[in-house]
């Protein structure tokens, strides 16, 4: 039994116990005027701080223990039960909108995700998770929209502009697409990058004339001379259907919680 799921354990069972003593339910075994909670939080030397709003502290902070160690089920689980004990105490949605969308539960995180922006409409990570959350499903034009409100809010978002000039890529728009490619890496590297798009979607000839472009630029362009070299082994298709699965899962990179 690892670590963690030894924690996981102790708290399942706390909400049992918990439960079963018609105590505060919630992630850290208490009893009437007590709570078991990690040092710093409702300790003796403080204000008395109510059960609920003591337990859902410490839920929050264990769940984004778990999620940084990738543990996303049970972070969910964590900060579902700290919104359940202290809904107002934190900004719940930010978080469960990544989780879910993580975890394939769209529905779940797209109406995370509407109700994070309504307090936040102008956080450029947010809004380019919410594009992310498009793009990896393929809708590229309702990407395309939110990558352009994360720009929006914060001009200098490199990785919100990359991942535009990916969605206009994948909708066929090869100028806008490297227009916004060299905005972020010059024009060498934009050629490279387009390159490697059009080599993922199958498409040998286009992408071997960007990647010819971006060598003479850069002759030291190791990336763009790889994938040239590499030309020859691609199946001879127009366009592969599974090129956007391999650019999305490449380019996926959700802000940090």
């Amino acid at each position: 039994m690892n670590a963690n799921t030894a924690r996981l354990m102790g708290w399942m069972l706390a909400l049992v116990v918990s439960t079963l003593l018609a105590s505060n339910s919630g992630c850290a075994l208490t009893s009437p005027g007590r709570s078991i909670l990690p040092a710093g939080i409702g300790g003796s030397d403080k204000p008395p701080v109510d059960n609920s709003t003591a337990t859902a502290q410490w839920c929050w902070a264990t769940a984004e223990q778990m999620e940084r160690d990738g543990d996303d089920r049970q972070a969910l689980f964590l900060y579902q039960q700290a919104r359940s004990l202290a809904p107002q105490a934190y900004d719940y949605a930010s978080r469960l909108c990544r989780l879910y969308d993580r975890l394939d539960q769209d529905q779940a995180a797209l109406h995370e995700y509407q109700a994070a922006l309504a307090r936040r409409p102008q956080d450029a990570d947010l809004l380019n998770d919410l594009g992310m959350f498009y793009q990896r499903r393929d809708r590229w034009a309702e990407a395309e929209k939110w990558f352009r409100q994360a720009l929006q809010a914060a001009p200098d978002h490199d990785r919100a502009a990359i991942n535009l000039a990916i969605s206009l890529g994948m909708q066929d728009r090869r100028a806008d697409s490297y227009e916004v490619f060299a905005g972020v890496v010059g024009p060498a590297a934009a050629h490279s990058n387009l390159g490697m798009l059009l080599k993922r979607q199958g498409r040998s000839e286009l992408a071997r004339d960007h990647l010819d472009h971006a060598l003479r630029l850069d002759p030291s362009l190791q990336a763009a001379r790889q994938s040239l070299a590499s030309l020859e082994a691609l199946p001879p298709l127009d366009h592969d259907p599974s090129a956007s699965r391999s650019v999305q899962q490449a380019s996926y990179q959700p802000s940090s919680p």
